[in-house]
């Protein structure tokens, strides 16, 4: 029950491919049924390439080999829906042993919007930060209560001894 009931997508697999899942995964890689997803191996849900520039099938099967090996293994990996629409998704293995067969719980979240939000955030940094260091104005950001300089622009920087004040 609490395998069917999860919000999470949860999926049994061995070596050669899915064995079993549940409904929040056939709504996240957008199937109709379980039976169109069972017997479907990671790879096959996934580009040819990952953006680490490995194979899905040779990634899938070191990140299986991980899990079996060291019990869990969580990473982060790009999948494709039924239709065709790509998503990033973190993915945690975990091993089990069910009557002396090898198998792995995989519990996937897509994680799209997370990724693109840190991609904003990032460039966002690096657009502020380039427009500080261009300042002519001399800026120094510090923390506070110990007040100790986080960044100096190049302005601030070349202000230090030349005997003008700067403000914080």
């Amino acid at each position: 029950m609490l395998f069917e009931k999860s919000a999470d997508a949860l999926m049994l697999l061995d070596e050669t491919g899915f064995i079993d899942c549940n409904e929040a995964t056939v709504q996240l890689f957008g199937f109709t049924s379980k039976k169109e997803f069972v017997g479907l191996h990671p790879s096959e849900l996934s580009p040819p390439i990952q953006p680490d520039g490995m194979s899905s099938i040779e990634s899938a099967k070191l990140h299986m080999e991980t899990a079996f090996s060291t019990g869990n293994n969580k990473f982060e990996w790009q999948h494709i829906r039924k239709n065709g629409e790509a998503f990033i998704a973190e993915v945690v293995l975990t091993a089990y042993s069910i009557g002396g067969k090898k198998m792995l719980q995989a519990v996937v979240r897509d994680i799209t919007d997370k990724y693109e939000a840190e991609k904003e955030v990032a460039y966002l940094q690096k657009l502020l930060l380039t427009s500080i260091d261009q300042s002519p104005a001399g800026i120094l950001i510090a923390d506070a209560p110990e007040v100790s300089i986080r960044l100096a622009n190049k302005a601030a920087i070349g202000m230090q001894g030349k005997g003008k004040k700067t403000s914080q």
